[in-house]
Protein backbone atom coordinates (compact mmCIF):
# COMPACT_ATOMS: atom_id res chain seq x y z
CA UNK A 1 0.00 0.00 0.00
CA UNK A 2 2.96 2.70 0.68
CA UNK A 3 3.33 3.03 -3.01
CA UNK A 4 -0.26 3.82 -3.78
CA UNK A 5 -0.32 6.49 -1.43
CA UNK A 6 3.24 7.69 -2.83
CA UNK A 7 1.28 7.38 -5.85
CA UNK A 8 -1.83 9.59 -4.22
CA UNK A 9 0.73 12.47 -2.71
CA UNK A 10 2.05 12.97 -5.95
CA UNK A 11 -1.16 12.92 -8.03
CA UNK A 12 -2.22 15.70 -5.55
CA UNK A 13 1.24 17.59 -6.02
CA UNK A 14 0.65 17.63 -9.97
CA UNK A 15 -3.07 18.92 -9.63
CA UNK A 16 -2.90 21.08 -7.27
CA UNK A 17 0.48 23.05 -8.72
CA UNK A 18 -0.25 23.05 -12.27
CA UNK A 19 -2.86 25.88 -12.36
CA UNK A 20 0.67 28.19 -10.86
CA UNK A 21 3.81 27.11 -12.42
CA UNK A 22 5.44 24.34 -14.29
CA UNK A 23 4.84 20.89 -12.78
CA UNK A 24 7.02 17.74 -14.16
CA UNK A 25 6.57 14.56 -12.59
CA UNK A 26 9.53 11.57 -12.38
CA UNK A 27 12.14 14.13 -13.71
CA UNK A 28 15.09 12.36 -14.69
CA UNK A 29 18.72 13.73 -13.62
CA UNK A 30 21.93 13.03 -14.83
CA UNK A 31 25.01 11.55 -13.10
CA UNK A 32 22.68 8.17 -12.16
CA UNK A 33 19.89 6.52 -13.23
CA UNK A 34 17.52 8.52 -10.64
CA UNK A 35 14.33 10.46 -10.80
CA UNK A 36 12.75 13.20 -9.02
CA UNK A 37 9.34 12.83 -8.21
CA UNK A 38 7.94 15.94 -8.98
CA UNK A 39 9.54 19.13 -9.72
CA UNK A 40 7.74 22.64 -10.04
CA UNK A 41 8.42 26.07 -11.57
CA UNK A 42 6.09 28.75 -10.56
CA UNK A 43 4.78 31.32 -12.98
CA UNK A 44 4.70 34.65 -11.21
CA UNK A 45 1.51 35.69 -13.62
CA UNK A 46 -0.31 33.32 -11.16
CA UNK A 47 0.61 34.39 -7.48
CA UNK A 48 -3.11 34.55 -6.91
CA UNK A 49 -4.04 30.55 -7.69
CA UNK A 50 -0.63 29.84 -6.16
CA UNK A 51 -1.79 31.54 -3.12
CA UNK A 52 -5.06 29.75 -1.99
CA UNK A 53 -3.12 26.44 -2.05
CA UNK A 54 -1.99 27.71 1.29
CA UNK A 55 0.78 26.08 2.93
CA UNK A 56 1.52 23.80 0.08
CA UNK A 57 1.77 27.67 -2.11
CA UNK A 58 3.91 28.91 0.14
CA UNK A 59 6.09 26.09 -0.13
CA UNK A 60 6.02 26.67 -3.96
CA UNK A 61 6.86 30.03 -4.16
CA UNK A 62 10.27 29.04 -5.32
CA UNK A 63 11.55 26.73 -7.81
CA UNK A 64 11.15 23.41 -5.95
CA UNK A 65 11.63 19.26 -6.16
CA UNK A 66 9.32 17.60 -3.76
CA UNK A 67 9.74 14.01 -2.66
CA UNK A 68 6.93 12.33 -0.66
CA UNK A 69 7.26 9.53 1.64
CA UNK A 70 4.41 7.51 2.67
CA UNK A 71 6.31 6.75 5.91
CA UNK A 72 8.97 8.38 7.82
CA UNK A 73 12.52 8.34 5.22
CA UNK A 74 15.90 7.59 7.04
CA UNK A 75 19.04 9.40 6.30
CA UNK A 76 20.47 7.45 3.13
CA UNK A 77 16.87 8.33 1.57
CA UNK A 78 16.96 11.69 2.26
CA UNK A 79 20.81 11.80 1.29
CA UNK A 80 19.76 10.68 -1.83
CA UNK A 81 17.01 13.42 -2.58
CA UNK A 82 19.66 15.79 -1.64
CA UNK A 83 21.87 14.78 -4.42
CA UNK A 84 19.05 15.07 -6.53
CA UNK A 85 18.57 18.19 -5.28
CA UNK A 86 22.10 19.40 -6.52
CA UNK A 87 22.35 17.51 -9.53
CA UNK A 88 19.11 19.55 -10.75
CA UNK A 89 20.53 22.57 -10.03
CA UNK A 90 23.84 21.35 -11.99
CA UNK A 91 21.81 20.28 -15.18
CA UNK A 92 20.31 23.50 -15.28
CA UNK A 93 23.27 25.88 -14.89
CA UNK A 94 25.31 23.45 -17.91
CA UNK A 95 22.60 24.99 -20.33
CA UNK A 96 22.40 28.33 -19.02
CA UNK A 97 18.91 27.73 -17.03
CA UNK A 98 21.16 28.15 -13.60
CA UNK A 99 20.48 30.29 -10.56
CA UNK A 100 23.03 30.89 -7.97
CA UNK A 101 21.25 29.59 -5.44
CA UNK A 102 19.94 25.76 -5.89
CA UNK A 103 15.86 24.97 -6.40
CA UNK A 104 14.26 23.89 -2.57
CA UNK A 105 14.21 20.65 -2.11
CA UNK A 106 10.70 19.60 0.18
CA UNK A 107 10.71 15.87 1.94
CA UNK A 108 6.94 15.19 2.40
CA UNK A 109 6.98 12.95 5.25
CA UNK A 110 3.92 11.17 6.66
CA UNK A 111 5.74 9.66 9.18
CA UNK A 112 8.45 11.33 12.06
CA UNK A 113 11.76 11.13 10.71
CA UNK A 114 13.74 11.54 13.89
CA UNK A 115 17.15 10.50 12.60
CA UNK A 116 16.91 13.24 9.67
CA UNK A 117 15.63 16.03 11.41
CA UNK A 118 18.76 15.29 13.85
CA UNK A 119 21.59 14.01 11.52
CA UNK A 120 20.68 17.37 8.97
CA UNK A 121 19.82 19.21 12.34
CA UNK A 122 17.01 20.77 10.83
CA UNK A 123 15.52 23.40 12.76
CA UNK A 124 11.62 24.77 13.56
CA UNK A 125 11.27 28.48 12.93
CA UNK A 126 8.79 31.21 13.64
CA UNK A 127 7.40 31.35 10.12
CA UNK A 128 6.93 28.28 9.51
CA UNK A 129 4.07 25.99 11.20
CA UNK A 130 4.39 23.63 13.52
CA UNK A 131 5.58 20.16 11.43
CA UNK A 132 7.83 22.12 8.96
CA UNK A 133 11.47 21.67 9.75
CA UNK A 134 14.32 23.73 8.19
CA UNK A 135 18.20 23.92 7.36
CA UNK A 136 20.83 26.62 7.03
CA UNK A 137 19.76 29.14 4.67
CA UNK A 138 22.23 28.11 2.10
CA UNK A 139 21.07 24.62 1.80
CA UNK A 140 17.59 25.10 0.79
CA UNK A 141 16.18 22.11 2.33
CA UNK A 142 13.42 21.22 4.22
CA UNK A 143 11.11 18.25 6.01
CA UNK A 144 7.15 18.58 6.66
CA UNK A 145 6.46 16.23 8.87
CA UNK A 146 2.53 15.85 7.93
CA UNK A 147 1.83 14.34 10.94
CA UNK A 148 2.71 17.24 13.11
CA UNK A 149 0.85 19.94 10.95
CA UNK A 150 -2.13 21.67 12.70
CA UNK A 151 -5.34 20.69 11.87
CA UNK A 152 -6.41 23.93 9.84
CA UNK A 153 -7.41 25.00 6.10
CA UNK A 154 -4.39 26.21 5.40
CA UNK A 155 -2.48 23.01 6.25
CA UNK A 156 -5.53 20.60 4.29
CA UNK A 157 -3.80 19.90 0.99
CA UNK A 158 -0.66 18.89 2.67
CA UNK A 159 -2.23 16.56 5.35
CA UNK A 160 -4.09 14.42 2.70
CA UNK A 161 -0.44 13.46 1.70
CA UNK A 162 -0.32 12.12 5.09
CA UNK A 163 -1.36 8.60 6.30
CA UNK A 164 -3.09 6.91 9.10
CA UNK A 165 -5.09 9.97 11.37
CA UNK A 166 -3.65 12.25 9.94
CA UNK A 167 -5.44 11.19 6.50
CA UNK A 168 -8.25 10.04 7.95
CA UNK A 169 -8.76 13.58 9.95
CA UNK A 170 -7.89 15.39 6.14
CA UNK A 171 -10.52 13.37 4.62
CA UNK A 172 -12.94 14.51 7.48
CA UNK A 173 -12.01 18.12 7.08
CA UNK A 174 -12.18 18.00 3.22
CA UNK A 175 -15.94 16.16 3.50
CA UNK A 176 -17.16 19.39 5.46
CA UNK A 177 -16.54 22.22 3.30
CA UNK A 178 -18.94 22.83 1.06
CA UNK A 179 -19.94 20.76 -2.11
CA UNK A 180 -18.88 23.52 -4.50
CA UNK A 181 -15.69 24.19 -2.69
CA UNK A 182 -12.87 24.45 -5.32
CA UNK A 183 -10.51 21.62 -2.67
CA UNK A 184 -13.40 19.41 -3.49
CA UNK A 185 -13.83 19.31 -7.03
CA UNK A 186 -9.95 18.85 -7.77
CA UNK A 187 -9.29 16.57 -4.77
CA UNK A 188 -12.08 14.35 -4.78
CA UNK A 189 -11.56 12.79 -8.19
CA UNK A 190 -8.12 11.54 -7.26
CA UNK A 191 -9.34 10.30 -4.06
CA UNK A 192 -12.24 8.09 -5.90
CA UNK A 193 -9.70 6.69 -8.69
CA UNK A 194 -7.92 5.57 -5.55
CA UNK A 195 -10.93 3.65 -4.03
CA UNK A 196 -11.00 2.16 -7.58
CA UNK A 197 -7.72 0.71 -7.52
CA UNK A 198 -7.89 -0.61 -4.02
CA UNK A 199 -11.29 -2.47 -4.52
CA UNK A 200 -9.70 -4.36 -7.74
CA UNK A 201 -7.49 -6.17 -5.12
CA UNK A 202 -8.35 -9.62 -3.92
CA UNK A 203 -6.48 -8.68 -0.31
CA UNK A 204 -7.19 -5.53 1.45
CA UNK A 205 -5.83 -4.34 5.03
CA UNK A 206 -7.02 -2.27 7.61
CA UNK A 207 -5.62 0.84 6.72
CA UNK A 208 -7.22 0.38 3.52
CA UNK A 209 -10.49 -0.50 4.79
CA UNK A 210 -10.67 2.86 6.87
CA UNK A 211 -9.41 4.80 3.51
CA UNK A 212 -12.85 2.79 2.02
CA UNK A 213 -14.80 3.95 4.87
CA UNK A 214 -13.80 7.13 5.05
CA UNK A 215 -14.16 8.40 1.25
CA UNK A 216 -17.25 6.74 1.19
CA UNK A 217 -19.03 10.38 1.70
CA UNK A 218 -16.85 11.82 -1.37
CA UNK A 219 -17.45 8.38 -3.31
CA UNK A 220 -21.14 9.02 -2.87
CA UNK A 221 -20.87 13.02 -3.80
CA UNK A 222 -19.17 12.40 -6.62
CA UNK A 223 -21.49 9.82 -7.75
CA UNK A 224 -24.52 12.21 -7.17
CA UNK A 225 -22.61 15.34 -9.11
CA UNK A 226 -22.00 13.11 -12.24
CA UNK A 227 -26.16 11.85 -12.27
CA UNK A 228 -27.58 15.10 -12.20
CA UNK A 229 -24.74 15.57 -15.31
CA UNK A 230 -26.57 15.44 -18.40
CA UNK A 231 -23.38 14.39 -20.41
CA UNK A 232 -23.13 11.69 -18.54
CA UNK A 233 -26.85 10.33 -18.67
CA UNK A 234 -26.31 7.73 -20.76
CA UNK A 235 -23.89 6.08 -18.42
CA UNK A 236 -25.61 6.61 -14.93
CA UNK A 237 -27.27 2.90 -14.61
CA UNK A 238 -23.83 1.69 -15.51
CA UNK A 239 -22.38 3.69 -12.66
CA UNK A 240 -25.03 1.93 -10.09
CA UNK A 241 -24.06 -1.17 -11.75
CA UNK A 242 -20.39 -1.29 -10.00
CA UNK A 243 -17.18 -0.88 -10.60
CA UNK A 244 -17.02 -1.38 -14.69
CA UNK A 245 -19.00 1.55 -15.59
CA UNK A 246 -17.54 3.92 -12.43
CA UNK A 247 -14.12 3.54 -13.96
CA UNK A 248 -15.69 5.54 -16.86
CA UNK A 249 -17.56 7.73 -15.18
CA UNK A 250 -14.36 8.87 -13.05
CA UNK A 251 -12.19 9.14 -16.14
CA UNK A 252 -15.22 11.51 -17.65
CA UNK A 253 -14.95 13.46 -14.97
CA UNK A 254 -11.27 13.98 -14.69
CA UNK A 255 -11.51 14.90 -18.36
CA UNK A 256 -13.84 17.40 -18.44
CA UNK A 257 -12.06 19.02 -15.64
CA UNK A 258 -8.85 18.80 -17.73
CA UNK A 259 -10.04 19.37 -21.24
CA UNK A 260 -12.97 20.68 -20.92
CA UNK A 261 -17.21 19.87 -22.87
CA UNK A 262 -15.63 19.36 -26.31
CA UNK A 263 -12.89 16.40 -25.85
CA UNK A 264 -15.25 15.13 -23.43
CA UNK A 265 -17.93 14.47 -25.81
CA UNK A 266 -15.43 13.06 -28.22
CA UNK A 267 -13.42 10.50 -25.97
CA UNK A 268 -16.69 9.08 -23.98
CA UNK A 269 -18.23 7.12 -27.20
CA UNK A 270 -14.74 5.47 -26.71
CA UNK A 271 -14.88 5.13 -23.29
CA UNK A 272 -18.62 3.08 -23.59
CA UNK A 273 -16.17 0.04 -26.29
CA UNK A 274 -13.80 -0.09 -23.74
CA UNK A 275 -13.87 -2.91 -21.48
CA UNK A 276 -13.24 -2.28 -17.42
CA UNK A 277 -9.79 -2.88 -15.51
CA UNK A 278 -6.87 -2.08 -16.97
CA UNK A 279 -7.88 -0.93 -20.24
CA UNK A 280 -9.73 2.32 -18.29
CA UNK A 281 -6.65 2.12 -15.76
CA UNK A 282 -4.10 2.99 -18.44
CA UNK A 283 -6.76 5.97 -20.30
CA UNK A 284 -6.69 7.47 -16.71
CA UNK A 285 -3.01 7.04 -16.22
CA UNK A 286 -2.45 8.63 -20.42
CA UNK A 287 -5.30 11.09 -18.62
CA UNK A 288 -3.44 12.38 -15.49
CA UNK A 289 0.00 12.92 -17.64
CA UNK A 290 -1.27 14.11 -20.99
CA UNK A 291 -0.54 18.17 -21.88
CA UNK A 292 -2.54 18.42 -25.29
CA UNK A 293 -5.73 16.70 -25.58
CA UNK A 294 -5.06 15.91 -29.53
CA UNK A 295 -2.61 13.47 -28.20
CA UNK A 296 -4.36 11.60 -25.22
CA UNK A 297 -7.23 11.44 -27.89
CA UNK A 298 -5.43 9.61 -30.43
CA UNK A 299 -3.73 7.23 -27.68
CA UNK A 300 -7.53 6.00 -26.91
CA UNK A 301 -8.50 5.87 -30.14
CA UNK A 302 -5.70 3.38 -30.48
CA UNK A 303 -6.52 1.63 -27.50
CA UNK A 304 -9.82 1.31 -28.47
CA UNK A 305 -9.09 -0.18 -32.23
CA UNK A 306 -7.00 -2.77 -30.31
CA UNK A 307 -10.14 -4.30 -28.88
Amino acid sequence: MRNRFDQLAKQLLQTLLASCGSVEIEHEVTASPQSIDLTFVPDLAHGAQRGRLGLLGRLASNPSLFEPFSGAPGLAEVRGCVRKQLTWHHSLSLVGRGADEPPWLWVLAAGEPRQVLTGFDLRHEAQWPPGVWVSVPASRFGVVVLSQLPREEDTLLLRLMGRGPTLEEAIDDLQSLPQDAWQRLLVVPILVRLRFEILEMDEKDPEMEEFLMRTQESFESFCERTRRDGHLQGLEKGLEKGLEQGQRELVAQLMRQKFGEELTDRVLPLLVRLPSGSALTQVGVWLMEASQPEAFLEKVQVLVEAF
